[in-house]
């Protein structure tokens, strides 16, 4: 029985993440003067480019380098990406239809679907930018499917190509409830779950049917009026890698502690 020969696609298809590039780096290997290589190693390292101009001992560079996989994308986050088709080959591809969906541990998106473009000659190529905020967590998969015609043959190819990355929660929430006779005293812990540092810009909190909620991190009164006027401000700190909590409380006024659905 002979063997199916594998097809030979005239295109070719990549995906980018678009996130923001980081700083490259060098590994700087440095030696004394009166070592058997003398300056060899400094000058080998003043020619990389990787390296800073003026301070070639330093392991950040001045250049910029691009993300070779899509990551860890964190809940709530915007996926961008960059669709590149490319012939590759020196024949012409008709007909050639592009579709892009993210399936997620519960739907399936619809990214990206346009009309079949007439063709597409050698060494061309055709680019898409995607975006979707993503809302849930878990494992999730890009399908990127290219359709089109050998213009020589009339063959009809399909290539299809997946792309798998995680979602992950960037924040741990913790509640603690103390009841103040009909009042009841919350306090909120709030831990970064990133390995980078993450700067909270409000913290606000709505509560239930029968519940009013006042924030007990910053109180302000007004002197000049006959009874103390509080002025609800918006919470603003920062949460850092050192794995620290960073605790918020508030105050909820009801006339029973029994309609507090949260």
């Amino acid at each position: 029985m002979e063997g199916s020969v594998p097809q030979q696609h005239l295109l070719g298809l990549k995906v980018m993440r678009l996130t923001k590039p980081m700083l490259s780096y060098a590994v700087p290997v440095l030696g004394e003067p009166w070592d058997m290589l003398g300056t060899t190693l400094e000058e080998n390292l003043s020619q990389d480019i990787r390296s800073p101009r003026d301070l070639p001992a330093c392991s950040t560079g001045e250049t910029l380098r691009l993300p070779m996989s899509f990551g860890l994308i964190f809940l709530g986050e915007t996926f961008n990406g960059f669709i590149s088709v490319h012939n590759d080959s020196q024949d012409v591809a008709k007909d050639v239809a592009v579709k892009v969906e993210l399936l997620t541990p519960s739907h399936r998106h619809l990214l990206l679907s346009e009309p079949p473009l007439p063709q597409l000659d050698p060494s061309a190529c055709e680019e898409r930018i995607i975006s979707h905020e993503v809302k849930e967590l878990g494992e999730h998969s890009l399908i990127c499917t290219a359709s089109y015609m050998v213009f020589a043959t009339g063959e009809e190819m399909l290539l299809r190509k997946f792309f798998k990355f995680g979602v992950a929660k960037p924040l741990d929430v913790k509640t603690k409830f103390m009841n103040i006779e009909e009042d009841i005293l919350l306090e909120v812990q709030i831990q970064n779950a990133t390995p980078t540092h993450m700067f909270l810009d409000t913290v606000t909190f709505d509560p239930s049917a029968g519940f009013r909620a006042q924030d007990l991190n910053t109180i302000r009164t007004n002197k000049s009026a006959k009874k103390p006027t509080i002025q609800l401000n918006n919470v603003c700190f920062a949460v850092r890698r050192c794995q620290c909590l960073e605790k918020i409380t508030f105050f909820l006024h009801g006339t029973s502690v029994n309609t507090c659905t949260n």
